[in-house]
């Protein structure tokens, strides 16, 4: 079984490599599939995010315009964990 995490980033290019190292030791052992949906940012964050992503496999990131918490979850939802 594969986890499913989600994670919302707006404007976090500064959290987003330790959030991501808290994650690598918390699924140690578990197979999982972190996506990054980096929602309305104006800094780094997508920047940042991809060049994780790059160093991860198990990382996938979206860049969503609106900087919107429930439109990312909804994004996140219907078109993201459904697939």
């Amino acid at each position: 079984m594969t986890i499913s995490i989600c994670i919302f980033a707006h404007n976090e290019e500064e959290l987003l490599p330790a959030c991501i190292a808290a994650l690598e030791s918390a699924a140690a052992g578990h197979t999982y599939h972190a996506h990054i949906l980096a929602n309305g940012c104006a800094d780094q964050t997508v920047a940042v995010a991809n060049s994780l992503a790059a160093a991860n496999p198990n990382i996938s990131v979206y860049d969503i315009v609106l900087g919107d918490k429930a439109s990312a979850w909804n994004d996140y939802v219907y078109h993201i964990a459904a697939a």
